[in-house]
């Protein structure tokens, strides 16, 4: 006979799930243009300078860390003068990092003064300086992309499979949802199920599964309390059932992209059932009964806005307890997230500003 260790036998089914790279928003505001000599008029290469640095980037990011957005002028049409700028601009349209400042050009010289503005810090991460002689402009486009690479490649890894992005990991969510509750099996001509409602944690650890070209897979880990209300079924004595069940699940997430989960969860469930039954002739009567049970689930979760600190999802449940006759039931829930962040994940090696520790 064969043993297999389960522990190995997961982690090698989880090893053939396609995993992604989640690229890095990265957006260019139009530099502003200065002259150090009214008299001066500025080439085409000087006017474009902003839309050929991120061709630079672009040449240069072989393992995709950046997705790069340049921004209209109609956008930003006073154009990003401050972190403040930078903030609203990032809000606005999701940004993760935003890249803004100005470019002078003299009689005889070309600098340029950058400024890298993450969201998630609300802070200028990198300044970015460079000045060449007139003529050499696109070997400034080349040594400002070339760092910009370099500490990209330092805070978020080298390989994009490895990076841990912050925004997705190292959290606790708060969760709440509706839903209704049908009792099967044996139970279904005593109860009939009415209304769920139910609230609860995740914790999301500081790293993800797999992360690679396609796919993110990750776990979290959970504790829910439910409320189940429910009604006798017809031809039966009239009665009211509330149900209170304690959750503890462990979920496997699969984002196949920057917005949408899905989820399988699974894990043990305390159910407390409280009945009270009356009669039309006789006394009113009531009694609390106890199982341990299990409680599985699949469902989808779509993250809202820029930050994706809010959530909406749906998700089908079924469930069993130790009642005699076994209680099996099934709901179909709504609900809403909130993530709240612990700390910045960040791949080993490196500091949160990307320098080596």
């Amino acid at each position: 006979m064969v043993r297999v260790c389960r522990g190995t036998l997961i982690l090698t089914l989880l090893s053939l799930l396609p995993v992604r790279a989640v690229a890095v928003d990265l957006a260019c505001a139009g530099l502003r243009l200065r002259t150090a000599d009214p008299g001066i008029t500025l080439s085409a290469e000087e006017i474009s300078f902003g839309s050929a640095l991120l061709s630079r980037v672009r040449e240069r990011d072989a393992d995709g860390i950046f997705a790069l957005h340049e921004v209209p002028d109609r956008e930003v049409p006073e154009g990003v003068c401050s972190a403040l700028d930078a903030r609203r601009l990032a809000s606005l349209f999701g940004y993760e990092l935003v890249l803004y400042g100005s470019v002078e050009v003299g009689t005889d010289f070309v600098e340029a003064d950058l400024s890298l503005y993450e969201r998630e810090t609300d802070r200028v991460r990198k300044r970015l300086f460079s000045k060449v002689a007139r003529g050499e402009i696109t070997d400034a486009q080349e040594d400002l992309a070339r760092r910009l690479i370099e500490y990209a490649s330092r805070t978020f890894g080298r390989d994009p499979r490895t990076r841990v992005v912050a925004e997705d990991f190292g959290g606790i969510l708060t969760v709440a949802g509706l839903g209704t509750w049908i009792a099967l099996g044996e139970w279904k001509d005593t109860v009939s199920g009415v209304v769920e409602g139910f609230t609860g944690l995740r914790v999301v650890p500081v790293k993800p599964l797999r992360r690679g070209a396609d796919w993110l897979s990750y776990l979290r880990f959970g504790c829910d309390i439910r409320y189940r209300f429910g009604t006798d079924a017809p031809a039966v004595v009239p009665a009211r059932i509330h149900g209170f069940a304690l959750v503890l699940p462990a979920e496997l997430c699969l984002e196949p992209d920057r917005h949408s989960v899905i989820c399988f969860g699974l894990g043990p469930e305390l159910l407390l059932l409280y009945a009270f039954q009356q009669p039309p002739y006789a006394e009113a009567s009531s009694g609390v009964a106890g199982a341990l049970g299990f409680s599985g689930y699949v469902g989808y979760e779509y993250r809202l806005g820029g930050n994706r600190r809010f959530s909406v999802g749906t998700r089908a449940t079924f469930g069993g307890d130790l009642f005699e006759p076994l209680l099996l039931q099934t709901s179909l829930d709504i609900y809403a997230s909130i993530r709240f962040s612990t700390g910045r994940g960040t791949t080993p090696g490196t500091s949160p500003e990307g320098g080596n520790r």
